[in-house]
């Protein structure tokens, strides 16, 4: 990629797009200090203060508490809260995933039985 972020370009012109109309759910991705993460931390600088919907990641848990204090720090800055799994403990994603999807799946039936 280029240097500068342009948020004009493609796909950061989807991200931005994502990132103020739905709730993401970010697996796999560092979020450290790559494009993706670029892209959000712009966006919320140039937003002031425009609310955006809640976002969410599944992270390993760090080596510390103090390590894990400081992650959810920058996550929220972002508007990011982090579903935390066992460091190592890959597997652990499917199961969170897969109770995830039931959890949607049961409130679709709920909201569907209302009307």
């Amino acid at each position: 990629g280029e240097e500068g972020l342009d948020l004009g370009r493609p796909i950061p012109k989807l991200l931005k797009y994502y990132f103020k109309n739905s709730s993401l759910l970010l697996v796999g991705c560092s979020l450290q200090n790559d494009r993706t993460i670029q892209v959000f931390k712009e966006l919320k600088r140039i937003a002031d203060d425009v609310d955006f919907p809640q976002h969410f990641a599944l992270e390993q848990t760090p080596n510390s508490q103090e390590l894990l204090i400081n992650r959810n720090g920058e996550l929220a800055r972002l508007g990011i809260t982090a579903i935390w799994y066992p460091k190592g403990q890959h597997e652990q994603v499917e199961s969170i995933l897969s109770h995830a999807k039931n959890e949607l799946n049961y409130k679709k039936a709920n909201i569907g039985s209302l009307f």
